[in-house]
């Protein structure tokens, strides 16, 4: 799903990594290690999880709203 090099759009979800403050702001990918990644605001360089970021919330919103879609059919 995300690879280095990606732009991405931080989400704050209460875990170490992304600050309340950092919602919403823009980061680049420069490592991806087994369960975090490293990423680079503008000021500062984070260690954050796949879940901190707005693409994996949506992509997994997604299927989760197509598998409750299934279920109620």
């Amino acid at each position: 799903m995300f690879s280095i090099g990606d732009i991405i759009t931080l989400k704050w979800t209460g875990h170490k990594g992304v600050r309340a403050d950092l919602t919403n702001t823009k980061a680049i990918i420069l490592k991806i290690n087994k369960k975090r990644m490293i990423v680079k605001t503008t000021n500062e360089t984070l260690n954050i999880l796949p879940e901190q970021t707005l693409e994996h919330f949506k992509a997994n919103n997604y299927w989760i709203k197509k598998d409750k879609e299934e279920l109620s059919k």
